[in-house]
């Protein structure tokens, strides 16, 4: 096969040309396109702190130095309390492990304190029974069946007869509309 001769090498060698060409071209516009973003990105990000008033990364205020003071208490704060608990763990740990002796109390030399006496309350003066009956109000009496029917009855009736708002009336209520609507 002759390289100048034959159309088809010639045209595989045509079609790889192009496609170094147009692979060179797509590179170059993917890395300019990239620069332009970062552009924009950097463009932004100033517009927004000029809007808003943050810093640029790197400059430090006032504010950031006292919250990164503040970051710094916290985080040794923390610190300190977890080191603590595991100390006590530890030595909870510790305990729990020796074998458990009976206590021994050494009899001190001091005399235990004395105890105060309790604050005595002061009784309320006892009332005569005939006042304290007096007192009370004397409690209804309830009789031993209850008189006419229920008030689900009184419901049932109700809404046989399309009696409007039965649903919120009370046992009397209901029995009263039911009078009225039977006459």
């Amino acid at each position: 096969m002759a390289k100048n001769n034959d159309p088809l090498a010639k045209a595989e060698e045509v079609g790889q040309q192009v496609f170094e060409a147009v692979a060179a071209g797509l590179t170059e516009v993917v890395s300019k396109l990239q620069s332009l973003a970062e552009q924009i990105e950097q463009k932004v990000e100033e517009q927004l702190r000029t809007t808003i008033g943050t810093p640029a990364p790197g400059a430090k205020t006032d504010k950031a130095d006292k919250t990164d003071k503040a970051a710094k208490t916290d985080k040794a704060a923390k610190t300190d309390k977890a080191s603590k608990a595991k100390s006590s763990a530890k030595s909870s740990a510790k305990k729990s492990a020796k074998p458990s002796k009976p206590a021994v109390k050494a009899k001190s030399a001091k005399k235990p304190a004395a105890k105060k006496p309790a604050a005595k309350k002061k009784a309320a003066p006892k009332k005569p029974a005939a006042k304290k009956a007096a007192a009370k109000k004397p409690a209804a009496k309830k009789s031993a069946a209850p008189s006419g029917p229920t008030r689900d009855e009184l419901y049932a009736q109700a809404s046989k007869l399309e009696i409007a708002g039965r649903s919120g009336m009370t046992k009397a209520q209901l029995a009263t509309a039911i009078a009225k609507a039977t006459k």
